[in-house]
């Protein structure tokens, strides 16, 4: 990462300078670049309103690796520790905060009905975020709201939305992350991966967002930290550099056989990684008649079907709308939407999607805010978007045993790309987002992995921002 401005910030002499002028001084973020997603060890402070559904099952997730306090300093609103974690090593119910420090703080929200339960946010949290850790992650955990009558209790919860957004900017100088967990009664049995990832350094440039669990009739798959995707075969487009090149690094590093796909152009690219990583080249042009006919046949010669494909292949065009030749609007649609929808189309004609397959398109929050000379590239990533969501509720996708399918939405990220853009508007990217820097592929491509994860089933038509809560959007 290029960042002067970042690497100043860490000097003696910068510190002085940041601290005089009141300039953001951005915190370096933890990351696990070397490892595969797993539950972390830390110690955390757990709070949980009245009627909470979700507790038991975070507290069942957390205790084998970590230290937990419950805090219950009021019993009117917080629920106390459940009897089957009683006389747990783990586990310590407080009635008062002391001075340690915690690496995270989770409360479970989910039995928020009326006004007064919702002040026990207000009093978990006033006096939780004092006590975390620089790096520290904070979970907020919801009831997914219902088509019923319960719209007070529904409007309660989804009012958390905009306080974790401001609790995320208000905690980002010290790296803190802080993310929402949404779910229906019953799909809490699902949440181990989704603790995992939003806990743990894989989380690093994810704050202020959230992913809603489904209820499934699936067995729940338990969390491997040893090469989880050992097995399946994952087909990445774009795979020669950047966001592409590192997902397929961090697919084949938790055990995934990567199929890397990109422009005939970049053969050497391909050749270099796949040499790497023990992967498999694809060199085909995505805008080619043939290249849906090629990338089929590619995988029916070779391969067992796909488990995990990544629609990361994408390019940008940039004029202003009246500038704009039909030509640049025709390739970025075909390229960055519609070869996304005919690709999944085709694989699943063909019957080239395996049990429990996952797909994970790449987005943009320029599709979510649109940007200035960009109208063809907002959008195909709009369109992107909300063809995951439109998806994910298909009878073709329900038909695919055990098929998902969410999208990623990165915001300024350190790439070739922006590298180009000129410094004045580079450093306002970078800068624009509660963490005041800009992400890395890696943060990317942990996403990616954390959805195609085979623990993740619950998680389905989510569009996930990796953009450290720009300031862009929504």
């Amino acid at each position: 990462m290029n960042d002067f401005y970042f690497k100043l910030a860490h000097t003696a002499i910068g510190q002085n300078i940041f601290q005089t002028l009141n300039l953001p001084q951005p915190v370096l973020l933890n990351r696990s670049p070397d490892e595969s997603i797993s539950m972390p060890v830390g110690s955390y402070l757990i709070g949980a309103s009245s009627n909470s559904f979700a507790l038991n099952n975070t507290l069942s997730a957390l205790k084998k690796n970590s230290h937990i306090d419950l805090l219950n300093q009021n019993k009117t609103l917080y629920q106390s520790l459940p009897k089957s974690f009683s006389g747990s090593d783990a586990i310590n119910e407080i009635n008062i905060l002391q001075g340690k420090k915690y690496d995270g703080a989770i409360f479970d929200a989910t039995g928020i009905k009326d006004f007064e339960s919702l002040n026990g946010v207000y009093q978990f949290f006033h006096d939780a975020i004092a006590k975390l850790s620089t790096n520290g992650r904070i979970i907020i955990i919801i009831k997914a709201p219902t088509v019923s009558s319960e719209y007070q209790t529904d409007a309660l919860q989804l009012s958390l939305h905009g306080f974790c957004k401001s609790l995320a900017k208000e905690l980002g100088k010290k790296g803190i992350c802080c993310n929402i967990l949404s779910l229906p009664k019953g799909a809490q049995k699902y949440i181990e991966s989704s603790l995992a990832f939003f806990l743990s350094p894989k989380s690093a440039f994810v704050t202020g967002q959230a992913v809603t669990l489904r209820n499934q009739t699936t067995k729940q798959v338990p969390l491997s930290p040893e090469k989880p995707l050992t097995g399946k075969t994952a087909l990445v487009t774009g795979a020669a550099q950047g966001i592409g090149r590192e997902t397929a690094i961090t697919l084949a590093r938790d055990g995934a056989n990567v199929i890397c796909l990109d422009i005939p152009q970049n053969k050497k690219l391909l050749d270099s990684l796949t040499l790497q990583i023990g992967g498999h080249a694809l060199a085909i042009n995505l805008l080619d008649d043939t290249a849906m006919q090629d990338i089929i046949s590619a995988i029916s010669d070779t391969f067992n079907g796909l488990d995990i494909v990544i629609h990361n292949a994408g390019i940008t065009r940039d004029k202003t709308l009246r500038k704009m030749p039909q030509h640049l609007w025709d390739q970025v649609l075909k390229l960055n939407f519609e070869r996304v929808v005919k690709m999944n189309q085709v694989l699943l004609e063909k019957g080239l999607f395996n049990e429990n397959a996952r797909i994970v398109c790449i987005s943009s929050i320029s599709g979510i805010a649109g940007n200035f000379g960009q109208t063809n590239y907002a959008c195909s990533k709009a369109g992107v978007a909300a063809y995951v969501e439109a998806f994910s509720e298909s009878t073709a996708l329900k038909k695919c045993n055990g098929l998902t399918i969410n999208a990623i939405a990165p915001g300024f990220i350190e790439t070739q790309m922006t590298k180009n853009i000129p410094l004045l508007t580079r450093e306002v990217g970078r800068r624009m987002n509660a963490l005041s820097q800009g992400g890395l592929p890696l943060d990317i491509a942990e996403a990616a992995c954390f959805f195609a994860n085979p623990s993740a089933h619950s998680l389905n038509g989510n569009i996930l921002r990796v953009c450290g809560l720009s300031l862009l959007g929504r």
